[in-house]
């Protein structure tokens, strides 16, 4: 009787939990619901190590950016500062920086419901005296003991400033991913300088006559084989890696002796794949990126650290109704004025 009661008590819990799964309506979903939620701005645990002087300046940062996505749509936005990163140069500013994901809420349809996203494509960064996503960094090279960087692509202008290509522009099975850069500096200066092509072929040829000897020698050091045949074999490849380095060095030297002073002087626009073998020079439209490198002059060391000195906005997103509108927005209503305002104050 115990078990019988066991039984047709476990039945009854079955029949109220059963309606709230299967017999209910399923709840609609689709774009025009996803945007009729009104999102929320939520602070983030912040990361280690940021100066309060920092804080103060990220909090003035968030402002602006929340200001223009003020009333979010299908999307919740959270923000929080990470962790302090090294500066650019020894006793540089110190680069500190914004982040803002927004999360959109997305139809499930295993379920025909409205979900929030646990994940996201879609962010807006500002970054503090670092050039971060807005430039990629050449490990083969220096000029004046100064890294060099690779910008991206110019695209036009929001408001006066230059807008430039992100790094994450694609398209994919599941739909299209856009990116894009503003460098915000005081008017009129720039914390880089564009490499001339002169500059570069130098460097180019310089790191080439520093690093193949090593190479051969390397290569001369491997234990000597003992047949004929092997040794044989040993001598070809050793020519084929001298040629294959006579090659390498041959476009550039070539060119940089018929290149004239005022055709030197010209920025250095090179293949996005250039940095093992030169092979002249691209035009931005044809895949080229131009080169810079650190401009020491434009910062002023008398300034505390935490004084922002040049800015980075960078903005990225997935493709969809409550992310468009959330681009829409920032593109139109980010001050960068205000932002600009902030430099060295």
């Amino acid at each position: 009787m115990n078990i019988l009661k066991r039984i047709l008590a476990g039945c009854f819990w079955l029949s109220i939990s059963i309606p709230s799964v299967f017999a209910q309506p399923l709840q609609p979903c689709n774009d025009e619901l996803i945007m009729a939620i009104n999102g929320k701005w939520t602070k983030r645990p912040d990361g280690s190590g940021i100066p309060a002087q920092a804080i103060v300046r990220l909090e003035k940062m968030q402002s602006i950016v929340q200001a223009a996505y003020a009333a979010p749509k299908g999307i919740e936005p959270r923000w929080y500062q990470p962790s302090t990163k090294n500066p650019l140069f020894p006793n540089g500013p110190q680069p500190y920086q914004l982040t803002s994901g927004f999360f959109e809420y997305y139809c499930n349809k295993n379920v025909q419901k409205m979900r929030l996203a646990g994940e996201t494509g879609t962010w807006f960064y500002i970054y503090t005296n670092q050039f971060k996503l807005f430039v990629d960094e050449d490990i083969f090279f220096s000029i004046q003991y100064q890294p060099v960087y690779r910008i991206r692509k110019k695209t036009g202008e929001i408001r006066g400033f230059p807008v430039y290509e992100g790094m994450d522009n694609r398209n994919t099975n599941t739909g299209h991913h856009y990116s894009r850069a503003i460098i915000i500096t005081r008017n009129g200066q720039m914390p880089y300088l564009v490499v001339t092509k002169k500059e570069y072929l130098t460097a180019y040829l310089e790191r080439l006559k520093k690093e193949n000897p090593k190479h051969l020698a390397l290569f001369e050091k491997m234990p000597q084989p003992s047949s004929a045949a092997d040794k044989q074999r040993r001598a070809e490849d050793l020519e084929r890696l001298k040629k294959l380095f006579e090659d390498q060095e041959k476009p550039a030297r070539d060119l940089l002796s018929i290149l004239s002073e005022s055709e030197g002087s010209t920025p250095a626009i090179v293949d996005d794949n250039y940095a093992d073998q030169f092979k002249g020079f691209v035009p931005e439209e044809k895949g080229g990126r131009i080169l810079v490198r650190l401009n020491p002059s434009y910062f002023d060391l008398k300034l505390p650290k935490y004084m922002p000195q040049f800015l980075i906005a960078y903005w990225m997103c997935d493709l969809g109704t409550p992310q468009n509108y959330w681009r829409e927005q920032v593109e139109k209503n980010i001050d960068l004025n205000a932002l600009q305002s902030l430099l060295d104050k």
